[in-house]
This record gives structure tokens, sequence and C-alpha cells, in this order.
């Protein structure tokens, strides 16, 4: 996948993480003077996390494969734009009201979001390479420890 794929992908997740935190926060009614707030924060919260995820070089991985140090890399990326929006929460007076609970049910949707998605895509591409490779025939042969060079055999 392009970086323009992998940014869009994780740009839409953004997005319905946070309008997602925000209808859970306030049971999905939310009050009037919350909306400004809520609209200003958004271009932030997308622009912050998409500079994170490049920072930790989390778009420099393919989905292949999607491994513990990738998931810590995302993990280390979410919680570090978490935790620069709480900041910019706490010291821009516009933001005073908004309640950090946002944030937090954010970062938690966030996370497993992006994981998850990741983890959904390396499972249709070895899905679609296990029925390509059952289409051959031949003799099945299971191969123990060669990493990814078994799989050229």
């Amino acid at each position: 996948m392009h970086y323009i794929k992998k940014i869009s992908i994780d740009i839409l997740l953004f997005c319905c993480c946070y309008v997602t935190a925000i209808l859970i926060r306030f049971d999905i009614s939310i009050p009037s003077n919350y909306v400004n707030q809520m609209i200003i924060f958004f271009p932030m919260v997308i622009l912050i996390r998409i500079n994170t995820f490049f920072l930790f070089k989390i778009y420099d991985n393919d989905y292949t494969y999607v491994s513990i140090p990738n998931v810590f890399s995302i993990l280390k990326a979410i919680s570090l734009s978490s935790i620069l929006l709480v900041l910019i929460h706490l010291c821009t007076p516009i933001f005073f009201n908004f309640p950090i609970s946002v944030l937090i049910i954010d970062w938690y949707m966030a996370f497993f979001s992006i994981c998850g998605v990741r983890y959904l895509i390396t499972r249709w591409r070895k899905r679609k390479l296990i029925n390509f490779k059952n289409r051959k025939s031949g003799e099945r042969v299971l191969i123990m420890g060669a990493g990814d060079a078994a799989e050229s055999i």
C-alpha cells in the first residue's frame, strides 16, 4: 500500500474515533456550547496524530506483518499525540470547558481501531495468498523455522 492509502485509512479512523468519543461522552446529544470547540479541536487531533505517526515511522512498515514492535510503535505514537492534545487542551483558554474524558476515550478507540484495521488487512492479505496457493495442485508441506524464505518454496 502506498503512503496515501495508509494515511487516508488512518485519517478516516481518527475522524471516526474522535466523533464517536464525543458522542459516547455526551450520550449522543452534544450540547451546543461544545460544538464550536469540537470543530476547532478536530483538525488539531488529525494533524497531531498523523505527524506523530510519521515521527514514529508507522507508515514505513508494510501491512504484510503486524508484529509486537509495530503495535508498540503505534501505542507510543497515539500516547504521545494524546499527551500533546491534553497539553494543548490545558494551555488554550478556549478549550477549558471541553472535557478531557473525550481525549481519553479517543486514545482508547484510536489505538484499538488502528491496530485492528492493520490486523484485518494482514489477515485479508494472507487469506488471499492462501486461496491463490490452494489453486495449485500438489501436496501440502509444513516447513518450520524458515521464516519468510518458507513462503517462496
